[in-house]
């Protein structure tokens, strides 16, 4: 449930607190509502409170989207061009294969990637 969310999003949340709260060296939250300062009612405050840690909270969840997003396709590419196996094929056979209807065998041998030698 909720501590499982909180736990998704930790990363996230420790390195984003330098980069949204680097004010008055990192001793105050923004002040986003007006007269909600050190001197402001105290209702207000709160609400401002309220207001930054929701907004701290939407941004972190948001960041570990991107971050997994980004990791999933680095490793996806990475997957792609570490194949070991890439079948090397002559111009005559690329020619070949490209003229044949069915573009994903070739005399029976399957051709996903090709390099021309």
């Amino acid at each position: 449930g909720f501590l499982e969310f909180l736990g998704r999003n930790t990363l996230e949340t420790y390195v984003l607190q330098f980069h949204l709260f680097m004010n008055h060296h990192v001793q105050h939250i923004p002040v986003i509502i007006p007269g909600s300062d050190s001197d402001g009612h105290m209702a207000l405050r709160i609400l401002n409170m309220a207001f930054c840690g929701t907004i701290f909270v939407l941004v972190a969840v948001w960041a570990r989207k991107v971050t997994v997003s980004t990791q999933n396709s680095v490793v996806g590419f990475m997957k792609h061009f570490s194949e070991k196996e890439i079948p090397i094929a002559t111009a005559e056979e690329v020619i070949e294969f490209v003229s044949k209807s069915d573009k994903s065998t070739c005399d029976g041998k399957k051709y996903d990637n090709l390099r021309i030698v």
